[in-house]
């Protein structure tokens, strides 16, 4: 018995953010969203949570190597007279997996959405 492989079909499978594995993957990211705003809210971050939580996004892109989530912040942080703080040089950005006392928001969330 012989098959052909259906190249196209496994690409919209695998590859595309609209076939079934980006949906499932779209989904599995926008938990984490939930799950890291959840985790970085109120006294938990103890920082500029409205920024940070302003700030989350996510971004699915199908690749070659299959789909791919990123979930990230894009806030900085301002100082008092509304300038972006700086850091060693650069503006500051949020810390993407833990606050400002060593508690995770982000990798929790990775660990609550994704167990074990």
């Amino acid at each position: 018995m012989s098959f052909r492989i259906n190249e196209a079909a496994m690409g919209q499978l695998l590859n595309s953010t609209v076939g079934p594995v980006g949906q499932y993957i779209g989904r599995k990211a926008d938990e984490v969203v939930s799950a890291a705003a959840q985790n970085a809210s109120g006294e938990v971050i103890g920082i500029e949570t409205g920024r940070l939580l302003a700030g989350l996004r996510v971004q699915l892109e199908g690749t070659e190597d299959g789909v791919q989530a990123r979930v990230f912040t894009d806030a900085v942080a301002y100082d008092s007279r509304g300038g972006v703080r700086p850091y060693l040089g650069s503006p500051f950005s949020y810390p993407a997996w833990h606050d400002q006392n060593g508690r995770p928001w982000l990798t929790q969330a990775l660990s609550e959405v994704f167990p074990g």
